[in-house]
């Protein structure tokens, strides 16, 4: 798991920390306090490991062929009209690099370096000497730089070489680095892509039932099973009920975002998932329901979760599933001053739990 982020130039972040992450961390604070651009500084530095997620909606525009498809979502999912690469700088400084730092449960660091017009971000191996690494389908790259930003050297090298920057235990940080999710309202969008996606695996190892139980306890969906049905020319995902069945897409928003995250659960494991605001479309019994079953989930298959809110209630439902299994809990109350210099406040459940008995907000920790 990670402990332990630092950013630097990234979106409105000109410098933070955070440290105590826990398998299960929440980010709270207003608008416009650096939430989401945490949850987007680990998606940056998991583009250096693997820049291509066959998860987020393609979305074609002028970077499509010049950036990696991480980088392509990073720069348009804010801005799917009038997007720029510049807006991923703090204060659109290019020409200052984007540096992003993690530190494993083990106490091993390192950080990753994205610079303009590049492909992806590069591994930091020496900042001194200008030396990188750039992992890509055809191999690893020791990458030199020289003072006036052009490429001194390039050589291939073994993959060994990450032993020294990630441990010996290089290969399972690289993985669970490479498969990190990034579940948004806008993948809701592309429901079907997620189907094809994970359909065939669901259905191999019928985990489908688990998506059956989600609605019928959920959303009070009187479900019998789930099946494909051709209409108008197509296939789409239908609920079987007693006596009909009803198009998947006719259930709501709130339906189908619970069945993106569950079928990302269900096909995840030993890796990092960033949920923002999952709360979306969501009746508070439907976010309890789901929330149940996901952190079930996160436990058998060590998923690491990392979740922006603004819900009082899902902090409720967190703070109650968390006692109830036993599940280690971090929450971070978020602010960032006019210098761009990101400010935490890290609390437990415990804490949370005496803040509420004094009727105290704690999204409104900012006005104490």
């Amino acid at each position: 798991m990670l402990k332990a982020l630092g950013i630097h130039n990234f979106r409105g972040i000109k410098e933070g920390e955070i440290k105590g992450l826990s398998q299960v961390t929440v980010f709270i604070g207003k608008n416009n306090s650096g939430k989401s651009t945490i949850l987007e500084a680990l998606y940056l530095a998991s583009a250096a490991f693997n820049p291509e997620d066959h998860l987020s909606p393609i979305v074609r525009t002028t970077y499509t062929s010049k950036y990696c498809q991480k980088i392509v979502y990073l720069i348009t999912r804010r801005h799917l009209e009038n997007a720029y690469a510049e807006g991923l700088w703090y204060g659109y400084d290019i020409e200052k690099p984007i540096k992003i730092t993690l530190t494993f449960s083990d106490g091993k660091t390192f950080s990753t370096i994205y610079m303009h017009d590049h492909q992806q971000p590069y591994v930091l191996m020496n900042s001194q000497k200008r030396l990188f690494l750039q992992i890509t389908k055809k191999g690893i790259y020791k990458i030199e730089y020289s003072d006036i930003g052009s490429v001194r050297t390039a050589v291939k090298v073994d993959s060994s070489i990450l032993n020294e920057i990630l441990g010996n235990d290089y290969e399972h940080k690289v993985k669970f680095l490479s498969n990190i999710a990034f579940v948004d309202v806008l993948l809701t969008r592309y429901f079907r892509r997620i189907e094809r996606t994970f359909w065939k695996k669901i259905l191999q190892y019928r985990l489908d039932r688990f998506l059956v139980k989600l609605i019928r306890d959920g959303y009070d969906v009187n479900a019998e099973d789930l099946t494909y049905v051709p209409i108008n020319g197509g296939f789409q995902l239908v609920v079987k009920m007693p006596t009909t069945y009803v198009r998947v897409d006719d259930l709501g928003d709130g339906v189908k975002f619970s069945l993106v995250l569950a079928m990302i659960f269900l096909t995840r494991e030993n890796t990092l998932v960033l949920l923002e605001d999952p709360e979306c479309h969501q009746h508070p019994h439907g976010l309890a329901k789901t929330f149940e079953a996901l952190m079930k989930l996160a436990i058998n298959r060590k998923l690491q979760l990392f979740i922006t809110t603004h819900s009082i209630e899902l902090l409720r439902i967190i703070s109650h599933i968390a006692q109830e299994q036993n599940l280690d809990v971090s929450i971070f109350f978020l602010e960032r001053d006019e210098n761009g210099i990101l400010h935490s406040r890290r609390f437990g459940i415990d804490e949370l739990n005496a803040l509420e008995e004094l009727a105290i907000d704690a999204r409104f920790l900012y006005v104490m």
